[in-house]
């Protein structure tokens, strides 16, 4: 894993985006957490992730693909992950548009740090 990769995890969970960040910071990552869309953007393009963890619908409107599309403008190398309930749905939606894993909830939190020292 690359010393202190940065994720920024987006979930409007805040229990299960608390979990993550916890787990995250535990396995040597640095992390920030967003609840929102838009605030996940705009938190993005300060702390520059490695990594993107989104939800796939957050209660602002936006979609986890709403943050990965904006925050791979800033960063095409961004390696999205997307958690959600609702990975039927999620993977329809996602054709054409290059993620990474998609974790379906619950989860276990051993699975997704696993999957993000894979990827940097």
């Amino acid at each position: 894993m690359a010393k202190g990769a940065k994720v920024l995890v987006v979930d409007d969970e805040v229990v299960f985006s608390e979990l993550m960040s916890l787990t995250f910071k535990d396995a040597g990552f640095q992390v920030e957490c967003a609840s929102a869309g838009r605030k996940a953007i705009e938190e993005g393009k300060k702390f520059k992730p490695d990594l993107l963890f989104c939800d796939w619908q957050l209660r602002d409107g936006t979609t986890g693909l709403d943050v990965a599309k904006a925050l791979r403008r800033e960063n095409p190398r961004l390696k999205v992950v997307v958690v959600t309930e609702v990975a039927e749905k999620a993977l329809a939606s996602l054709r054409g548009f290059p993620v990474s894993c998609l974790i379906e909830k619950p989860c276990d939190m051993r699975d997704v740090v696993k999957v993000a020292r894979s990827l940097v």
